[in-house]
Order: structure tokens, then sequence, then C-alpha cells
């Protein structure tokens, strides 16, 4: 009994830490520096790492539109833009500074959620 009371109190003070991303929102510094903060807490905010994905607003089939990759809050790495008539566009950053584009002629794609 004292194990199990453990174990659910480990679990417990470990969920407390992982907030949902809803409590989160995206905040472009003045130093064009991508910052994630939590809801009304300014002293959670940090440079966002990880990938963005925007679609197509007011569709229903889930085409991307744009997708993105952050390191430290700067764009880093290829940067990819779908047009509707199928243009694909992709740019190359390194540490927020772009370095190369190219345009590729092809088919948008559609986001896959997981499950």
């Amino acid at each position: 009994m004292r194990r199990a009371f453990f174990y659910f109190l480990s679990l417990y003070i470990l969920g407390c830490g992982f907030q949902a991303p809803w409590n989160s929102q995206w905040i472009e510094g003045e130093d064009g520096i991508l910052y994630v903060q939590k809801i009304d807490k300014p002293e959670t905010r940090e440079p966002y790492t990880g990938n963005m994905i925007k679609e197509y607003g007011g569709r229903e089939d889930g085409l991307v539109k744009e997708e993105y990759n952050y390191q430290y809050g700067k764009m880093d790495g290829v940067q990819i833009l779908w047009y509707d008539d199928g243009l694909r566009v992709e740019k190359t950053y390194e540490n927020g500074k772009i370095l190369s584009t190219d345009k590729i002629k092809g088919k948008p794609i559609k986001v896959v959620e997981p499950f």
C-alpha cells in the first residue's frame, strides 16, 4: 500500500511539471527572435527551438502553406513555402540569415495527424 501511494504521488508531481500547449503563446521580440512563453508569465519567456507548420486558413483540405525550423529563436535549416499552383520554394537559413533560395514545381502536401 505504501509503495502504491508513493508511485501515485510521483506521477502526480511529475504531471504537474508539464504544461499543456494551449497555455503558451508565441512572441516575436524586437531583436527578431521568436520566443515562447506561458500566458501571463513573462518570466517563462525563452527562445523557441523546433518546427512550426502553418496551414492554409479557411480550407478544409489541410494543405500545408509554410514549414519552418527554429534554433534558439532564429530560423535555421530549410524553410519550405507551398503555393496553390504547386510551386514550392525552399529557403535555407543559418542562424537567422538566408543563405539560398530554390524554386521547385510540385504538389502541395497535406498535414497528417498522428494517431
